[in-house]
C-alpha cells in the first residue's frame, strides 16, 4: 500500500464506520511501515497498517465485549472482502504490548473521515518505538527519524527513549543498548 492507497483505505474506512452507525469518535493510532509511507517519506509502500484503537478493546481481545471494537472490526473485514486484501490488513497485534511500554504517547491527526480520526505518533514519539522493538530490517526508518528529530548522540537518544519509555524493563527486554551501539557506536 502507497500513501495514496493508504489515505483511500482509511476513508473507506471512515465511511464504513458510518454506515454501521458508529457516531462517537474512533482514534486510531497509526505507526509502523504505514507511518514511514506517509509521515516520514523514505519508504513508499508497506504491507499492512499498524494500529492501536486509543479508546477501545483491541480487536484480539477474547472475548470481545466492546461493540465500538466490533464494529470496527467489522468494517475492516468488509473492506479487506471488497478489495480482497489479507484480512488483517489492520494489524493491532501490537497493540497489547505498547500500551505497556508507551508511556504517554504524543501524536499529531493526519486524517479524520465521519468518525474515524487517525493519528500518527511525533516523529519523537515514532522514533522511541522504533529504537525500541529495533529490528535490522529498520535501519532506513531510524536512521530518517534520527535525522528528522535531530538527535546525534547517544546521550540524546537514551532521552528520548526514557522519555517515553521510562520503564527500563522493556528497553533491558528489547536490548536497547545493542540498538543505541549499532547507531552511535
Amino acid at each position: 500500500m502507497d500513501r495514496t492507497t493508504i489515505t483511500a483505505f482509511f476513508q473507506e474506512l471512515g465511511k464504513e464506520l458510518e454506515q454501521l452507525a458508529v457516531t462517537q469518535p474512533v482514534r486510531l493510532f497509526v505507526f509502523g511501515g504505514a507511518y514511514h509511507v506517509v509521515h516520514v517519506g523514505n519508504r513508499s509502500a508497506t504491507e499492512d497498517i499498524d494500529v492501536i484503537l486509543l479508546d477501545h478493546q483491541d480487536t484480539f481481545a477474547d472475548p470481545l465485549t466492546d461493540k465500538v471494537t466490533r464494529t470496527f472490526k467489522k468494517a475492516a473485514s468488509t473492506i479487506a472482502r471488497r478489495h480482497q486484501m489479507k484480512r488483517h490488513w489492520l494489524n493491532d497485534d501490537a497493540a497489547i504490548f505498547m500500551r505497556d511500554y508507551l508511556h504517554a504517547p504524543e501524536f499529531q491527526e493526519f486524517c479524520t473521515f465521519g468518525p474515524l480520526q487517525v493519528l500518527f505518533p511525533t516523529s519523537e514519539c515514532g522514533l522511541a518505538i522504533k529504537l525500541l522493538i529495533y529490528r535490522p530490517k529498520d535501519y532506513s526508518d531510524v536512521d530518517a527519524l534520527l535525522e528528522q528529530v535531530g538527535i546525534e548522540t547517544r546521550e540524546q537518544a537514551q532521552a528520548l527513549l526514557d522519555r517515553f519509555i521510562p520503564d527500563h524493563r522493556w528497553q533491558d527486554e528489547y536490548n536497547v543498548e545493542q540498538t543505541l551501539r549499532e547507531f552511535f557506536g
